[in-house]
């Protein structure tokens, strides 16, 4: 009656655990998406505060000069 219950269960573990391993893999695969633009949203605030620093500089300078 309950013949290959053993089996099923068995099988029905698998499939569960491998549709956790799918969505943490989907999960790491939008963590890294986001990780990459973090990045360069940061690059590009480095580089809008290394041009302000030299704008700073320039105009010292010219202050400095004049």
């Amino acid at each position: 009656m309950l013949y290959g219950w053993k089996e099923n269960s068995m099988l029905t573990n698998c499939l569960a655990e491998c549709a956790h391993l799918t969505r943490d893999v989907n999960k790491a695969g939008s963590l890294k998406a986001k990780a990459k633009s973090l990045k360069a949203k940061a690059k590009s605030l480095k580089a809008k505060a290394k041009a302000r620093s030299l704008k700073a500089k320039t105009k010292a300078k010219a202050r400095d000069q004049g």
